[in-house]
């Protein structure tokens, strides 16, 4: 269904702390939504945008609200040293907009089941740690689009969560930064239209996104933040406790 699908072998740096997480796997698929699906996404966000309603929050478990009024925290201050970054003090972590439930449900529910190997799952929407996966129910902890404009980036951060979807809205041009770069990873990726990056990002998987060095450049991306490990058994009754509905995993 993906056949341009590839995961590159990846290399840790000899500069890399030997307690940092062992490599992980990063799936890039390109062509993993069509231009047009992608200016569907930027038209939604540029909509949320235009009525001012900002996600001003980041999802995330190392590094939260790592750019601010105040500047960078002192973890992201840390991590920009030893990544050896360079991010100027008027640095933005682009405008963030959270993307209507609907169009990511009707757009991405089940292309990434599939690529997640959980055909059948469905999205549930929800921040709150109350809320778990099944087997039957992937939860979809946050789903922004990020505008990136000159100087914009995010320092290094890991994501909390079981997995992590980017995709990119558009091309970068060459040299003109954007790039989301995996440190402790040797990988550094273009932004390119259409191209998707599945990871996890619990603890391992150390990345951020290098800034925007073009002022003529821009970057979309959409990102979804996801949880999909479940403790269930074979065998096991699992409850709807919204609906009522029960089961029998199978």
């Amino acid at each position: 269904r993906f056949p341009d699908a590839f995961s590159p072998r990846l290399l840790r740096p000899d500069h890399v702390d030997s307690s940092a997480p062992p490599p992980s796997v990063v799936v890039q698929m390109p062509s993993f939504l069509s231009k047009e699906e992608c200016l569907r996404i930027i038209e939604a966000g540029e909509s949320v945008a235009a009525t001012g309603q900002e996600c001003e929050e980041y999802l995330n478990a190392r590094v939260n609200n790592e750019v601010s009024s105040s500047g960078t925290s002192e973890e992201a201050k840390q991590l920009i040293d030893e990544c050896k970054i360079e991010m100027s003090d008027d640095a933005g972590g682009g405008f963030r907009v959270r993307l209507g439930e609907d169009l990511i449900k009707d757009m991405l529910e089940e292309r990434v089941s599939y690529v997640m190997g959980l055909e059948g799952s469905k999205f549930f929407f929800e921040e709150g740690a109350w809320e778990r996966p099944t087997p039957r129910r992937i939860i979809i902890r946050d789903q922004t689009m990020v505008k990136y404009g000159l100087n914009d980036g995010v320092p290094p951060h890991v994501d909390g969560k079981d997995a992590t979807l980017l995709i990119y809205l558009n091309d970068v041009p060459e040299g003109s930064g954007g790039r989301t770069v995996f440190p402790e990873d040797g990988l550094a990726v273009p932004p390119t239209e259409g191209t998707a990056l599945l990871y996890k990002s619990k603890v391992e998987l150390l990345h951020f996104s290098e800034p925007v060095e073009d002022p003529s450049a821009e970057k979309y991306i959409l990102q979804l933040l996801i949880d999909y490990v479940h403790d269930y058994k074979k065998g096991d009754k699992v409850v709807d406790f919204k609906t009522g509905e029960s089961y029998i995993y199978e």
